[in-house]
């Protein structure tokens, strides 16, 4: 456009276009700046990299866009909603401890992701997963409702797969069951499983199935009904192996079969040492849940009343960690 106004004799008018043209590298540079900062730090925790002193992380330390992101909102710029969801979206994920970032982000995803592609939604959806997921790894379980209601906006906008119509993503699927479970809606869950087992794909369905049915089984206390289920699963096939482990693990203790549970531990502590698909943090998680399932196991079968105290303030001290609440319940009962 500049060339053309200068072309055309009307030099006067570029300032318009130079104006609309750095303006709009603003709006961009925001929206790149925001990206860039998550895909390090998603790159730092999938990969034990640190990228403190990067060039670009500098830069960021240097710039902040707290105050530009305030300045679009209140001047009532017509791009506010489009960067907003992206720079919130980046540090909620960046200072998840943070509920400012945290409640932007969820309303902006309610209110403004519309205006982005189908994939661009999931994919906001889906970083809003691994936020309350970090969340409630950090101890904040109430956060385990807000995703609940998260996966059901997800749903109800059919949000759950890599194109419109296409099949049920396997890993949101098992996230939204484990999710259910955790909250105890058992019904809703069964509604769940009616309605979308098939759109997930076929060599998966199966396996996702009994997994499922499993878990609802054993919330139910239903140990012997959940085992035969687990053991239904095509191991070698099925992606969650560490949800089956763990599972197995639970159930061999609620039956009290104790030699089972040690020979378990220690073919579970081999799968996750020599497995080099599993993240760090998941194999510290895994690693922890399988060094309390053996203290609880040594306790209850040589009662300490105060090594039992030792083990329950142990575990307290334990954020990142498999399973909190069934060993707390599992812990309390030793005193019975």
């Amino acid at each position: 456009k500049n060339a053309a106004f200068s072309y055309m004799h009307q030099d006067h008018l570029a300032s318009q276009a130079i104006l609309r043209r750095t303006d709009h590298l603003s709006y961009h540079f925001a929206i790149m700046l925001s990206k860039g900062q998550m895909n390090l730090r998603l790159d730092e925790k999938n990969f034990n990299s640190d990228h403190s002193g990067s060039d670009f992380t500098r830069l960021t330390n240097y710039i902040g866009l707290e105050k530009f992101i305030h300045y679009l909102k209140v001047s009532g710029n017509i791009y506010y909603p489009v960067i907003a969801l992206n720079y919130f979206e980046s540090m909620a994920f960046l200072h998840p401890e943070n509920e400012i970032y945290f409640n932007e982000f969820k309303s902006l995803i309610k209110t403004e992701s519309g205006k982005f592609s189908f994939v661009e939604q999931v994919n906001f959806y889906t970083m809003f997963e691994a936020i309350c997921t970090l969340k409630i790894e950090s101890g904040n379980e109430d956060v385990s409702r807000e995703l609940f209601d998260a996966y059901n906006e997800m749903l109800e906008k059919k949000l759950y797969s890599y194109h419109p119509g296409g099949q049920f993503i396997l890993r949101i699927f098992r996230n939204i069951v484990h999710t259910g479970i955790a909250l105890k809606e058992h019904l809703w869950l069964e509604g769940f499983l009616e309605k979308y087992l098939q759109k997930l794909p076929p060599d998966a369905a199966k396996n996702m199935s009994d997994l499922a049915e499993a878990l609802l089984k054993f919330e139910k206390g239903e140990f012997e009904s959940s085992l035969r289920r687990l053991v239904k699963i095509d191991y070698e096939l099925f992606h969650f192996k560490i949800d089956v482990k763990t599972l197995h693990l639970k159930i061999f203790y609620e039956l009290e079969y104790y030699d089972e549970t040690y020979s378990l531990i220690d073919t579970y502590k081999h799968f996750i040492a020599s497995n080099k698909f599993i993240s760090t943090r998941y194999r510290q998680r895994a690693g922890l849940f399988i060094d309390m399932v053996k203290r609880i196991i040594d306790l209850k079968l040589r009662r300490n009343r105060e090594h039992t105290i030792k083990l329950k303030k142990d575990l307290s001290l334990k954020q990142n960690i498999l399973e909190k609440e069934w060993l707390e319940r599992k812990i309390c009962e030793l005193d019975t």
